[in-house]
């Protein structure tokens, strides 16, 4: 939950136990620790359910992160180039489309 916190999400508490179910459900190896590929596997499954909103979040970020680095002249938008630069001041964040 802490993660989550740092990036300005505010789950409810119906959320908070969605997600520690999410968590259980997935396989869980030594001690109790998520593998890099289940955590990879939690990360989408937050992105594909939105999870307290945190695509409006990501996207607000980045958009803000652009802002900064336009403003400072750090090479407009941070290394994403152009049209990704708009496309994320436009509020149009990126997806990831789901592998097959």
């Amino acid at each position: 939950h802490r993660l989550l916190r740092s990036i300005g999400l505010q789950a409810t508490a119906a959320q908070k136990k969605e997600l520690e179910e999410t968590v259980v459900d997935m396989h869980l190896g030594n001690a109790g620790l998520l593998s890099f590929v289940d955590f990879l596997r939690l990360m989408r499954w937050l992105l594909d359910s939105d999870y307290a909103g945190i695509n409006d979040v990501a996207a607000a970020t980045a958009a803000e992160k652009v802002r900064v680095a336009e403003s400072t002249g750090a090479g407009g938008g941070g290394g994403m180039g152009p049209t990704m630069s708009r496309a994320v001041t436009n509020g149009m964040a990126p997806t990831m489309s789901r592998a097959v």
